[in-house]
């Protein structure tokens, strides 16, 4: 069965499921737990020199828990953990490139840069010739921007690219948008940045968890409190990620480019990365669906994508 799929003009892979940076490319058991199903490629845990930790943590530091709505039922995830969980630092990440080269031969190995570190200093320390791909994660951008301060942001944003894609040349790169940066996709001023992108060869993947306060009653749990520090996972983000691509997609062809889209958010079955692939993603990054499903869910969504669905 051919699934194959091309990214990037140097970078295809053997199927349209990539994971995602997370918890479930931070360590050697998450690695063992993905090898007896090859995934075609997997984006390390993001990197950080400023904010990064030892990929340890502690678990009673992360805040996790189900939303539920008035029914009882559940909606939505909620995760929030420290940044020294959320991130890695340099020794951890080399140690992870070489811990994922050997459970994962046959895998591509991606890696993940969060925005404002010194990337020169980043590609010079990190082994990049065992890697494929690098993306750069806006994470904690534009979570608190004002429409004021918009065109500095974008202003920021495109020296920031710039610089990420002159420290990184010679490897695939990727673009990891906030979510919070898809509800200013259709302002035209946006338009730069995806040239910018477009025109380097890179790519963009839309759009990652989602931060949001949650109310007390939404929550589940002895805790019943605010969470206002937190992000959301899971299936609630999938109509806005299908929405963010069509959006887009079509913002860039009526400008006259093309620009290679990766989903993120959401995908948690086969209709939903069919629905994203046909509005114009190449590929899909999971990750919630393996905490849902596990990671044997991998090969049941390479076999009902099957042979006969064309884009």
């Amino acid at each position: 069965m051919e699934l194959t799929v091309r990214i990037l003009p140097e970078l295809e892979l053997s199927d349209p499921f990539m994971i995602a940076a997370s918890h479930w490319t931070a360590n050697e058991r998450c690695f063992r737990a993905l090898a007896p199903y090859s995934p075609s490629a997997v984006t390390l845990k993001t990197t950080s020199t400023l904010h990064g930790g030892d990929g340890t943590g502690i678990l009673h530091e992360r805040d996790r828990r189900k939303l539920e709505d008035s029914f009882g039922h559940n909606f939505a995830l909620y995760t929030n953990g420290p940044k020294t969980q959320e991130l890695i630092d340099l020794p951890t990440t080399i140690n992870l490139i070489q811990c994922a080269r050997r459970w994962l031969s046959n895998t591509k190995i991606g890696l993940s840069v969060l925005s404002g570190e010194n990337y020169v200093e980043l590609a010079d320390a990190l082994p990049v010739d065992k890697c494929n791909y690098v993306e750069l994660n806006l994470k904690y951008q534009f979570r608190s921007l004002t429409i004021k301060e918009l065109n500095e942001a974008l202003n920021n944003l495109n020296r920031d690219i710039k610089s990420f894609f002159a420290a990184f040349s010679g490897i695939p790169t990727l673009v990891k948008l906030p979510r919070e940066f898809t509800a200013i996709i259709p302002v035209t001023d946006l338009t730069r940045v995806f040239y910018l992108i477009a025109g380097a060869s890179a790519g963009v993947i839309v759009a990652n968890s989602k931060r949001v306060i949650v109310p007390p009653s939404r929550t589940s749990g002895n805790d019943i409190r605010e969470l206002s520090s937190g992000v959301l996972v899971g299936e609630h983000l999938f109509l806005d990620t299908y929405n963010t691509i069509r959006t887009l997609k079509r913002q860039c062809e009526n400008m006259g480019f093309e620009l290679a889209v990766i989903a993120s958010g959401g995908i948690m079955d086969i209709g939903a990365t069919i629905d994203v692939m046909a509005a114009g993603a190449a590929a899909v990054q999971l990750c919630t669906v393996l905490d849902v499903r596990k990671p044997p869910y991998l090969s049941v969504l390479r076999a009902e994508f099957g042979p006969g669905v064309h884009f």
